[in-house]
């Protein structure tokens, strides 16, 4: 037999050319959020992933996933006080607990953000969960004017939105039961009905869309049973001027999106779940979309004295908590 180039790279190097060893690992369940564990890698359990892949993964982590046999993480010391401080806020209004991740880019935030969202699902929290907050407000959905509210509505993404809500807190919906009458365009849902049958009609009808969204969030905010988490990735999209344009082609600030605007709502405090948290995690990975409002609420950077700054943006970060994340260390390293 005739040795080629190939061959003999091959003879020399083939454990380079064999598939990777598949590594037995543990679910990373909310029991294993201790300082014991530290450094070591456990694998999203398999009903948890199914319910994160209809929010989807955010992309930068999706592609660090893609060539594993299952998406994993390690916990770390920052993994475990945030785990604790969500925890804490099942007892408080959301209001209390407003945080957003910070620190250098690839040191971890989104991680931590989507490990927190693990955790939140593993236990009988409702989970609202943004990805990516950018495709909110870069103008890739349709929108249209709300005469009434002089807001902009995007009904397609919307309704989009409540069918993943609905799909991945089924079980706990179910429970949950309006508080009282609503009328939306041609649709009546009474008191005491399935907080569903109000998602349902947004979902089929797009353009009751964003009102149902908005009613929805007021309605699981007075649940007692379930807390509730909203966490958003790349949070400073919403503090910085959209990519949607008015009919005088300005480009819309975030709160003239009753989207954006709802969300704004509850990391500013103006609206709260009576039992949860908002969380968010910035991203300096996008240049269009970083927010010097939000930078400077956080005390991230000094304002210039020379500049105006959105006195609304700035409004809409009062009284946010500041979550540092550090650098791995090096047991977190090592895992």
């Amino acid at each position: 037999e005739v040795e080629t180039p190939l061959s003999t790279s091959f003879t020399k190097n083939k454990e380079l050319y064999l598939s990777p060893p598949v590594i037995a690992l543990e679910e990373m369940l909310p029991d294993v959020y201790t300082d014991e564990n530290i450094g070591k890698i456990y694998r999203f359990p398999p009903e948890i992933i199914s319910k994160i892949k209809i929010f989807k993964f955010p992309p930068i982590l999706e592609r660090e996933f893609s060539p594993l046999p299952y998406p994993s993480l390690a916990i770390r010391q920052s993994s475990i006080q945030l785990v604790n401080l969500i925890e804490n806020a099942s007892q408080k209004s959301s209001a209390e607990t407003r945080i957003i991740l910070s620190g250098e880019t690839g040191v971890g935030k989104s991680a931590l953000l989507l490990q927190t969202v693990n955790y939140s699902l593993g236990k009988p929290w409702i989970v609202i969960y943004i990805p990516d907050a950018i495709k909110f407000v870069n103008s890739s959905y349709p929108y249209i004017k709300n005469k009434i509210t002089n807001e902009f509505v995007q009904p397609t993404l919307a309704a989009e939105f409540l069918k993943q809500i609905k799909a991945v807190n089924l079980k706990l919906l179910r429970d949950i039961t309006l508080t009282r009458d609503y009328k939306l365009n041609k649709h009546i849902v009474t008191i005491n009905s399935p907080v569903i049958e109000l998602i349902d009609i947004g979902i089929k009808d797009t353009s009751c869309a964003p009102q149902a969204f908005e009613i929805f969030l007021d309605e699981i905010g007075k649940n007692v049973n379930y807390p509730v988490l909203l966490a958003v990735d790349v949070i400073n999209a919403f503090y910085t001027a959209t990519d949607y344009t008015d009919i005088d082609d300005t480009y819309l600030e975030p709160d003239r999106l009753s989207l954006s605007r709802t969300i704004l709502d509850y990391f500013s405090g103006k609206r709260d779940f009576t039992y949860g948290a908002v969380i968010g995690a910035l991203s300096q990975c996008y240049k269009p979309y970083i927010s010097k409002p939000l930078n400077i609420a956080l005390g991230l950077v000094t304002p210039s004295p020379w500049k105006h700054y959105p006195q609304n943006l700035l409004n809409y970060a009062v009284g946010l908590q500041r979550f540092d994340v550090p650098n791995y260390s090096q047991p977190e390293a090592k895992g």
